[in-house]
């Protein structure tokens, strides 16, 4: 047979995962190939440059969709189990399952699509119009769509992990962006009680006359309110100062957003996508997979005859 799609992966890796109660991303890879009755050729085939199997990317592609869907929920990590969702699918015994289906079905991946920076410019389920792209707008569109999954994962990842590692994890991304200092000795992890609420402090010179306080908040779900807000503002009034950070794993709510326009108090909110695109930007929570480099033609070199001429590299 030929190589499966990703999308041609779901319905085995679905039916692998709902077969046990916790399924390692080892085994899903490895029953999945099982069941796709690869050849050994086709199961060693690798990506383009990459020491990775294109059977492998597939099946984690497949994964993470269904994931994304509310399929399947992530114990721990490389651990997976089927949901309520999942399980009522199963019982359905589908033969096929798409981006199209989940799009129309399941409404944390509609949500997930429609909020997407792909689906904003150009929506992915519409191969018409994919088709009339040229090569290196394809380029760019799935460079758009990596990117957007794995912000997608990254944000999913920092709300797993516990509060007070949260807090550490946003005092390193302020010192990867330049704040405290080379060696970070102007910044200081401050989150335990009798702090009011401040769970980083930022001295903006080497004096600490001028200073930045930091509260962090890792929600799942839940968004941050005006009160909250306004307790920040307060707390920031009672250290004499008018600098303030906000980071959330969520979001913040409409209120909290108009409110700090009418302060005194400089504020910055970062909510949840903001924070991973920033983590992306920085190199935290990720890494370089491969690198593309996009070459053109020189007309200016064919122009001008005298780049033919041969010179001596010194």
């Amino acid at each position: 047979m030929s190589m499966p799609t990703f999308e041609e992966c779901m319905v085995p890796v679905l039916n692998f995962i709902g077969s046990r109660d916790i399924s390692s991303t080892s085994d899903i890879i490895e029953n999945t190939t099982k069941v796709l009755n690869l050849s050994e050729e086709e199961k060693g085939e690798l990506l383009p440059n990459s020491r990775q199997t294109k059977i492998y990317n597939r099946i984690s592609w497949a994964r993470f969709y269904l994931f994304k869907a509310g399929l399947i929920s992530r114990e721990r990590r490389g651990d997976y189990s089927i949901t309520k969702l999942g399980r009522s699918l199963l019982d359905k015994k589908p033969t096929s399952i798409d981006k199209q289906f989940l799009y129309e079905h399941y409404p944390s991946f509609k949500e997930w699509m429609d909020s997407s920076k792909v689906r904003k410019q150009d929506s992915l389920l519409d191969l018409v119009s994919y088709e009339k792209l040229d090569p290196y707008e394809r380029l760019e569109k799935n460079y758009i769509s990596l990117k957007d999954s794995v912000l997608s994962d990254l944000l999913d990842r920092v709300k797993e992990i516990d509060p007070k590692s949260f807090e550490e994890l946003i005092l390193n991304l302020l010192q990867r962006i330049g704040y405290g200092g080379s060696e970070g000795e102007g910044i200081k992890h401050t989150g335990k009680s009798g702090d009011e609420g401040i769970d980083g402090e930022i001295k903006q010179d080497r004096l600490g006359l001028d200073r930045i306080y930091m509260q962090a908040k890792r929600y799942k779900e839940s968004t941050v309110g005006r009160p909250e807000i306004q307790k920040f503002v307060g707390t920031l009034s009672s250290k004499k100062s008018k600098k303030g950070l906000f980071i959330t794993t969520s979001t913040f709510s409409k209120e909290a957003q108009e409110y700090i326009e009418k302060v005194d108090s400089r504020l910055v909110l970062i909510d949840g996508q903001k924070l991973v695109e920033l983590l992306y930007e920085h190199n935290l929570g990720v890494k370089k997979e491969k690198i593309f480099e996009y070459k053109k033609i020189d007309d200016d070199f064919f122009e001008d005859q005298s780049s033919f001429q041969f010179r001596k590299i010194a």
